[in-house]
């Protein structure tokens, strides 16, 4: 507290003033996007054009996966688990 109000007193003024007055960045683009739907009926947002989700919402992806699912169906915090990509993950690692 002392160290600001030393800077206030010394005339460190209009930087704060400038500070003040930034604006907000420009709100994401919102992509048309296509709901599909993976064999455990998780309802996924795939974008119908570009390579961006941008501020879709959740879950959004640009690769969809059939075999998608939640590991706890009652919630996303979880995560997702895919059982018919294995052997596709094998030859990447």
């Amino acid at each position: 507290m002392s160290s600001i109000w030393c800077l206030i007193s010394l005339g460190w003024k209009e930087p704060f003033q400038t500070l003040r007055g930034v604006q907000q960045p420009a709100p994401l683009p919102k992509p048309a996007l296509v709901l599909k739907h993976t064999l455990s009926g998780l309802a996924v947002y795939v974008p119908a054009e570009g390579k961006q989700c941008w501020d879709a919402p959740l879950p959004c992806t640009l690769y969809f996966d059939d075999s998608l699912r939640l590991r706890d169906p009652s919630s996303l915090r979880s995560g997702f688990t895919s059982e018919g990509r294995a052997a596709e993950l094998q030859t990447y690692w």
